[in-house]
């Protein structure tokens, strides 16, 4: 299905071919907004089809799916009429050589690793876009581009992009004047071998020369990515598109375009760390938690899979008595110790992530024993416990902790973390440096706790929470001096809710204010009442949260009285 072109003219047009719809929905959104005409094909086949309809600007091209793989697909496309100057990018979850050397073998210009960054895929397809677009016109224009020399280096020399050249007339490559600045070498190379040995990253050399090779057999051209060195040592990331025209006895020329986009790629990847890390310490962010804990539940077989959350107790009070910027270092401080006793455990199966807040995350991969969560969690405690210097003072930190097992707490990682939340709320609940697992007992704890809540909800709105008065005695006269009101809460059943129980729960959940207004304002009409009726009210106190203390409650109480 093709979307509609933007108002202001004509698009590029990419045409999306994968099994998934929610992955080809996720795509179109990320490319529409820059302008991009989506088409969009649900398998191999109808890609084929769809691109031998109209040639796209691009094809983003899913490498496994039930009709037709990604592969042939390929193949079928670089045969089409105008299908060898396509871009094609394969997306795969596989980002092993041998898929990416079979994904290049069938013609494909790139590759995408799945889960795809969104940042990331705009990034790839405009660069692409782009590139695609400056070897067409490089291309279209070669000839005049020669005769105006001048020109053409203003022009590369703000996209940053340098050629060279080579044929069998020729006595070695001749380089662009933007090329030898970009390379810091001299005007020419004596051949393509000498010109590939020095300029080529040593490590990228055997891919250049395959890729070389292979159009040598074949013709046609290919586009990648590798790193040029330049004369002073620099290296440089490019993005490199080299032709090659052959005739009966072999190659007859080549020709390149490559162009710099070294910042470019810092760029994209700041982007993907800022997707998959934390952006304060560096470590995993709850999207990559989310990843690793279901690759480790899906290669688990018969053994558990740990997951440990810990919170830092009293962290907030360091933030508000020292400044939040402190409260950042303690972070990074603390990240950076569970970095390192990830990085000394020999088995690597622990890893370490920040969810968010003063919350970290440790899963434990592959224990037959749950004890050794428990066994993990006091080195982790020892490890936050050694002072730190924070602002200029020294601090020793508790943290208390919260633990449920895979497959007993929880079937997928979703489960398990809402589970190891629960452990840490129990854990909390019992002081500073506490450790609690996940149990049936907490899950039912859990439950019954969520229910309390929606109930103590609807006795605030339906008058089920009423005060209790306690009276106040003189004791030489024994008579009544006044009265403390007390909430009390009894169910429309009967039964009576213990104020230990719903007043924390109040508290926690940011009800207690109203708790306290419903109080007063109950006791300050039966105060009215028996004025009313002519008796002589004696004192009355309402305990309020620090809260109401200056929301107006003298006034409200004032106006119900009066």
């Amino acid at each position: 299905m093709q979307s509609p072109q933007p108002a202001n003219g004509p698009s590029s047009h990419v045409l999306v071919v994968d099994d998934d719809a929610f992955l080809r929905a996720t795509i179109r959104a990320a490319l529409e907004v820059e302008g991009i005409a989506v088409e969009e094909a649900s398998g191999g086949q109808a890609g084929v089809q769809a691109f031998s309809g109209e040639l796209p600007s691009l094809v983003l091209l899913d490498i496994n799916m039930p009709d037709l793989d990604g592969l042939s697909a390929c193949r079928q496309m670089r045969n089409a009429p105008g299908g060898g100057e396509i871009p094609i990018v394969i997306l795969t979850g596989h980002s092993d050589m041998a898929t990416i050397d079979r994904a290049m073998d069938a013609g494909a210009t790139d590759f995408l690793s799945k889960p795809l960054s969104v940042s990331l895929l705009r990034q790839r397809v405009m660069t692409l876009l782009r590139a695609a677009e400056t070897s067409r016109e490089l291309r279209s224009t070669f000839g005049e581009l020669r005769r105006s020399t001048r020109n053409l280096e203003h022009s590369n020399a703000l996209a940053r992009v340098g050629l060279w050249e080579w044929d069998e007339g020729m006595d070695g490559v001749a380089l662009s004047a933007h090329a030898i600045e970009l390379l810091g070498a001299s005007t020419a190379f004596p051949s393509v071998p000498e010109f590939v040995a020095s300029s080529v990253h040593p490590e990228d050399r055997p891919e250049f020369e395959k890729r070389i090779t292979r159009l040598g057999e074949t013709g046609g051209h290919t586009q990648f990515t590798h790193r040029l060195l330049r004369a002073d040592g620099a290296v440089l990331e490019v993005e490199h598109r080299i032709e090659v025209n052959t005739d009966a006895n072999g190659i007859a020329s080549i020709w390149g375009t490559f162009q710099d986009v070294t910042e470019r790629r810092r760029a994209e990847e700041v982007a993907r760390r800022l997707s998959y890390f934390d952006a304060l310490t560096g470590v995993a962010n709850q999207h990559t938690l989310d990843a690793h804990l279901r690759r480790c539940i899906a290669g688990s077989n018969d053994q558990r899979v740990a997951l440990l959350l810990l919170d830092l107790d009293r962290f907030h009070r360091i933030n508000d008595s020292l400044g939040r910027h402190a409260g950042d270092d303690l972070l990074r401080e603390v990240a950076l110790r569970l970095r390192k006793l990830s990085e000394e455990d020999e088995t690597g199966s622990i890893a370490v992530a920040r969810p968010g807040g003063n919350e970290f995350a440790i899963p434990l991969a592959y224990i037959d024993d749950p004890r050794e969560a428990g066994v993990l969690a006091r080195k982790v405690m020892a490890t936050v416990g050694e002072p730190v210097q924070v602002a200029g003072h020294e601090l020793t930190m508790t943290a208390t902790f919260g633990i449920a097992i895979y497959p007993d707490d929880g079937a997928d990682s979703e489960e398990l973390m809402r589970n190891a939340g629960t452990a840490l709320k129990a854990a909390k609940r019992g002081g500073p440096g506490n450790v609690r697992f996940f149990g049936e007992s907490l899950n039912r704890a859990a439950a019954e706790r969520m229910t309390l809540e929606a109930e103590l909800r609807d006795a605030l709105d339906s008058g089920h929470i009423r005060p209790h008065f306690q009276a106040k005695f003189d004791g030489a006269s024994g008579a009544v001096v006044g009265a403390e009101a007390l909430a009390r809460w009894t169910k429309p059943d009967g039964t009576k809710v213990p104020p230990s129980e719903f007043i924390p729960i109040a508290e926690e959940i940011g009800l207690i204010g109203r708790l306290g207004n419903v109080i007063l304002d109950a006791t300050c009409k039966c105060l009215k009442s028996w004025t009313d009726r002519g008796l002589v009210p004696v004192p009355i106190s309402v305990n309020v949260s620090s809260a109401e203390s200056n929301s107006g409650l003298v006034e409200s109480a004032t106006r119900i009285v009066e």
